[in-house]
């Protein structure tokens, strides 16, 4: 796990306090065993068989612990839990996207990760921010770096987005919505806009270097309502439009190596399933992301951890 909890961010949460949080409770220590099987299985790619089917097996092992425990939610386990679902998200991002799988919702229905978000929300509802933390606030640790909080990246990157002019547009479609889904997809429009403004800054004070942030991003996902979801599985046309523009901030993430390869996957993926006509809605994010992407120059990537 040294090796990973380099690339998941502060080194301190996932290389110490995350590890020895398994020893007591079991489904944590698989859920470590899972991510970092799947990091070897990058680092080693002639026996990326091997530690998928490894990771499989851990994760597989977790799962049902997971689900049994939080129902029985308290401040014993709340820390445990937190983490562990953190880590089941993280190890969805780092399996190999299969067709059709849209980060949310698959041809299948609902994935599963998206349930065990709620379970974060639910814990951190729950027990409140500073019961997850607690002992760890003396090593300066803060709720974002128990996501993935990454040093800034060596090589500035410059990649202004000019998207305040596209999300008035947005804007504008989303007032021709359903008068019941209305209000839903403003409040999701006006979060995604405060992510690209947090990533990107604005016409009068762009951002120099573009560094997506996990904690940044994973609020959107983390603010989106049950009815979104079903809408996107039901094809609707602006919750595929909203997760398009969605996409230019994943894209952002790709210096992670568990997320490298989704926005141009998720990018594909939504062209199939928008009705052709709408298509040109989609265009914007896909230029965007079809543009130089943020790099690591090796401090992430999945070669120089090991040299």
């Amino acid at each position: 796990m040294c090796h990973t909890a380099i690339t998941l961010g502060d080194a301190r949460v996932w290389r110490e306090h995350v590890p020895r949080l398994g020893f007591q409770h079991h489904y944590v220590l698989h859920m470590v065993l899972a991510i970092s099987a799947q990091h070897l299985a990058r680092l080693r790619p002639s026996h990326a068989g091997h530690y998928e089917a490894l990771a499989e097996r851990h994760s597989t092992s977790a799962l049902p612990d997971v689900t049994n425990i939080i129902p029985k939610l308290n401040k014993d386990n709340c820390q445990a839990l937190y983490h562990t679902t953190v880590l089941v998200c993280l190890s969805t991002f780092a399996k190999r996207p299969s067709p059709g799988h849209l980060l949310i919702v698959a041809e299948e229905g609902e994935v599963p990760w998206w349930a065990l978000l709620r379970g974060v929300k639910f814990v951190v509802k729950t027990m409140g921010i500073q019961t997850i933390i607690a002992g760890w606030k003396d090593d300066g640790v803060t709720f974002e770096q128990t996501w993935t909080h990454c040093p800034p990246m060596p090589t500035p990157v410059h990649k202004m987005v000019h998207w305040e002019k596209r999300f008035e547009e947005l804007a504008d479609l989303v007032a021709t919505a359903p008068e019941q889904d209305r209000q839903m997809y403003t409040t999701l429009l006006g979060s995604l806009e405060e992510c690209f403004k947090m990533t990107f800054g604005t016409l009068a004070e762009p951002v120099d270097q573009v560094q997506g942030k996990f904690e940044c991003i994973m609020r959107w996902l983390y603010s989106m309502e049950d009815d979104f979801v079903v809408r996107l599985q039901q094809k609707h046309i602006l919750p595929i439009i909203l997760l398009a523009h969605f996409n230019v901030l994943v894209q952002t993430l790709e210096h992670f190596w568990f997320m490298q390869g989704w926005s141009e996957h998720l990018m594909s993926g939504l062209f199939q399933v928008l009705e052709p006509q709408y298509s040109h809605w989609l265009q914007w994010p896909a230029d965007q992301i079809k543009r130089p992407a943020p790099s690591d120059s090796g401090v992430l990537s999945v070669r120089n951890i090991i040299d």
